[in-house]
């Protein structure tokens, strides 16, 4: 992708802020991020990742006000970041409500995925890592965000987007803490989040094409560091 996107963890910020009626900060809702920054708790439109050290998230965690939100087994379940500096990530941070339950062995993972496309849709979309085998597996971390290691480091250029992506094998799956826009299109997303539907995964693929992922209006929150 060519620098110069949108920014659109700000767009994310002030729609949702404007329609969502968000008001005096939750101080309630403070919780720490990487490098010991506290994130959340706070409805500042000026603030972005790269104000929490994190390289890229979704949106302020602060507005992820629902929760229950997961694929159907077997789906992966895609959330828009941007980097907002050039480096290696090691970690995707993600914010599950809970564990779930019944996961399938060595079938339950997050990934990040660069793409090519006009926009935000994607044509193609390339794995560039993954978790490791087996740690998504109980999901530890679960109510809060928390940090979850990539198998190997991923390198990522400012200003660049990327999909962060979750897929679990589950009786019941874990759920995501998740922001719900109720001015998004299909056509035109503000952050989107998307969805495997040609078929189901046991693990990440190193590559799909852009017409087997629909668009949904729930965006999970998600970040890379």
């Amino acid at each position: 992708m060519a620098s110069g996107a949108p920014d659109y963890e700000r767009i994310v910020t002030v729609v949702a802020e404007t329609q969502m009626g968000v008001g005096a900060p939750d101080w309630t809702r403070i919780v720490v991020g990487a490098g010991g920054v506290p994130i959340g708790g706070t409805s500042n439109n000026d603030l972005i990742s790269s104000d929490r050290d994190f390289v890229g998230w979704t949106f302020d965690p602060y507005l992820a006000t629902a929760d229950g939100v997961s694929a159907a087994s077997g789906q992966i379940a895609f959330a828009l970041v941007k980097a907002t500096k050039t480096t290696s990530i090691s970690d995707i941070w993600a914010w599950f409500e809970n564990a779930g339950a019944g996961l399938t062995s060595d079938e339950n993972y997050l990934g990040v995925y660069s793409f090519t496309g006009s926009g935000v849709f994607p044509t193609t979309m390339t794995l560039l890592g993954a978790t490791a085998a087996g740690l998504m597996d109980t999901v530890p971390g679960a109510g809060h965000p928390a940090a979850y290691a990539l198998a190997s480091s991923v390198a990522v250029t400012a200003g660049d987007l990327y999909y962060v992506a979750a897929l679990f094998n589950a009786t019941s799956r874990p759920q995501f803490n998740y922001l719900s826009d109720p001015s998004y299109t299909s056509s035109i997303p503000v952050n989107p989040t998307m969805l495997s539907t040609a078929s189901t995964y046991t693990t990440l693929p190193s590559s799909l094409v852009g017409a087997n992922v629909t668009y949904s209006g729930i965006y999970f929150w998600s970040a890379i560091v």
